[in-house]
C-alpha cells in the first residue's frame, strides 16, 4: 500500500525550508548599506546598523547633516583655505540616527 499523502489523486511533496537565506550578518550589512544610500554626502556614504544580543536592531543611521540643519546651508567640502568651509565642523562625517 501507498502511503503517499494525495490530493484528488495527486502525490504531495514534503516542502522544506529554503536553504538560501542570508545569514544576520549578512542581513545586517545589507541594512547598513542601504541606510547609507540615504547620505547625501558627495564624497562618503556610510550606514550603521546597531544590533543586541538577540539579533534586535535598535538603531540604524547614515552619516548626514545634523538634525534639523537644511543640506542647503552647510558647507559639503572635505579640503578647503577655511577649515570652516568645510563638512568636517559641523559634523556631517558622523551618523544621524
Amino acid at each position: 500500500m501507498n502511503s503517499e499523502p494525495k490530493v484528488n489523486g495527486n502525490s504531495i511533496k514534503k516542502i522544506s525550508k529554503r536553504d538560501d537565506y542570508l545569514e544576520w550578518s549578512e542581513y545586517f550589512m545589507a541594512i547598513s548599506f542601504l541606510s547609507a544610500q540615504r547620505s547625501k554626502d558627495p564624497s562618503s556614504q556610510v550606514g550603521a546598523c546597531i544590533v543586541n544580543d538577540e539579533n534586535k536592531i535598535v538603531g540604524i543611521g547614515y552619516n548626514g547633516m545634523p538634525n534639523r540643519c537644511s543640506d542647503d546651508e552647510l558647507p559639503w567640502n572635505r579640503i578647503a583655505e577655511d577649515t570652516l568651509d568645510t563638512k568636517y565642523p559641523y559634523g556631517l562625517d558622523y551618523l544621524t540616527f
